[in-house]
């Protein structure tokens, strides 16, 4: 009766590990392949009534540094003010909420560790300081 137990117990608790769902460490394959078709991000302060454009290479180097983030789980709550909206020629792709380092799909926050982002959101900031001083 005590090796059944046993048995059970550990039968038990390798299905319930089964069962759980891992975490992903790095976007979800379908974000990074929607951000991959991009060519154009609109990025729209989500406070102040503003929206800048980025095309070319600069969309190219984004797309990458954000396929390689890694997940976040959270760890500190941030203001995310600034929202990316990708597109390819006039079809939306996708959209985030971003900060300097951190990001927001529709699943989870990551972290973009390449400094790409944060020259991004330091270029946007700028940009929306001169549009502010006019």
């Amino acid at each position: 009766m005590r090796h059944f137990t046993t048995f059970f117990g550990l039968l038990l608790v390798a299905g319930l590990c089964g069962c759980s769902k891992p975490v992903q460490p790095q976007p979800p394959t379908a974000f990074v392949q929607q951000i991959a078709k991009a060519d154009r991000i609109v990025a729209t302060n989500r406070y102040l009534a503003s929206a800048f454009v980025t095309t070319g290479d600069e969309v190219l180097s984004i797309s990458k540094a954000l396929a390689s983030a890694k997940r976040d789980r959270n760890s500190y709550a941030t203001a995310f003010a600034w929202e990316a909206q990708f597109y390819a020629g006039t079809n939306f792709l996708t959209v985030i909420l971003f900060s300097d380092r951190l990001f927001w799909t529709d699943d989870a926050q990551y972290r973009e560790g390449t400094g790409v982002l944060m020259a991004f959101y330091d270029r946007l900031e700028k940009l929306q300081k001169e549009k502010e001083s006019r």
